[in-house]
């Protein structure tokens, strides 16, 4: 069984360069600090979120300002190994 060191040297040596070169700057900075078994936070309210572009379920791309235009925005990341 992996261990979660190894679950996360592996993402970051596999996954992170598919990935906008700010977005993986950021992540790869909090990866690290995750390998090496520091405590890692998030936004914490009244933060904001860095503007970032990702796909949708439906494979359309969706950007937080323009969704910010529209009216408040809420996230939701689902983790899964499907």
């Amino acid at each position: 069984m992996s261990t979660l060191r190894e679950k996360l040297e592996k993402l970051h040596a596999q996954v992170l360069h598919k990935f906008p070169e700010e977005f993986t700057k950021a992540k790869s900075h909090e990866i690290e600090r995750l390998i090496r078994g520091e405590k890692v936070h998030g936004l914490q309210i009244g933060e904001k979120a860095q503007n970032f572009t990702l796909s949708d379920a439906m494979e359309k791309q969706i950007t937080l300002s323009d969704n910010l235009r529209i009216g408040p925005v809420i996230l939701t990341f689902y983790r899964g190994s499907w």
